[in-house]
């Protein structure tokens, strides 16, 4: 397994450099957004692969929030990106679906779920 992750602060966090882009998708261009955030969601995902728990809905809010959170100490730019977009009800978001609420967390927080989801079904999690 390789190293994509320096040591910064006493605390892991992620690194980007050419050798990850290249591992993400080598064809196809994302946005930077995505390159800022993907690390993050990698060495979460690395970390639930190490410890073998079965995941829940509180456990991915939980990572998310968690991730959200880095994203934004490491880049305050994002932070003011996602702020420009607040959370709105909507009729579609209000309505009831099989028993529970749809949720709006903010188009980021919702960004970073879904890079999330991604990863662990990729990884057959």
């Amino acid at each position: 397994m390789k190293n994509y992750y320096s040591m910064q602060e006493g605390e892991f966090l992620p690194s980007i450099d050419a050798t990850v882009k290249n591992n993400f998708a080598s064809d196809i261009t994302y946005p930077e957004i995505y390159y800022k955030v993907q690390p993050f969601i990698i060495f979460s995902c690395d970390q639930l692969e190490s410890c073998r728990h079965i995941i829940n809905q509180d456990m991915l809010d939980q990572i998310g929030d968690d991730i959200y959170t880095k994203v934004c100490i490491m880049y305050p730019d994002l932070e003011e990106y996602a702020n420009q977009y607040p959370m709105k009800l909507s009729v579609e978001s209000a309505q009831r679906s099989r028993g529970g609420m749809f949720r709006r967390r903010g188009l980021f927080r919702d960004f970073i779920d879904l890079l999330l989801i991604n990863e662990l079904f990729r990884r057959a999690f």
